[in-house]
């Protein structure tokens, strides 16, 4: 079973994703900072990440992204950013630093969302 990190400091939105990734079938794992999501991945196998950008504490998301991508071990963990920022620069920017994927909060239907992480881990395990 694909284990799936939720790193969201909102409580509603990690609830909601946990359960719609839970009925999928998913493991579900969770941070509320981008230093605990780090932590998850040195103590579990993570196969794909959900990330919000922003966060509390010392690292945001997307200092967690550039950090993700610059270690051999987690550089090629598909990550799937779901964030109220709707900048189409901004979007771009962060698809160029390493996002796989970009939702924007409250504009997605979660049967988009499933699609786009079964894909992804379906991707991630042909090309392992």
């Amino acid at each position: 079973m694909p284990n799936i990190l939720i790193v969201e400091d909102e409580r509603s939105a990690r609830a909601s994703l946990g359960r719609l990734l839970g009925q999928a079938g998913y493991h579900v794992a969770y941070a509320e900072e981008g230093m605990d999501a780090l932590v998850v991945f040195e103590e579990e196998s993570v196969d794909l990440v959900l990330l919000d950008l922003m966060l509390p504490g010392g690292m945001d998301g997307v200092a967690f992204l550039h950090t993700l991508r610059r270690d051999r071990r987690w550089k090629h963990t598909p990550v799937l950013v779901i964030s109220s920022i709707s900048d189409a620069d901004f979007v771009k920017h962060i698809k160029s630093g390493g996002a796989d994927g970009y939702f924007i909060k409250d504009q997605f239907e979660p049967e988009e969302l499933l699609k786009e992480v079964r894909s992804h881990l379906e991707h991630a395990k042909a090309t392992c």
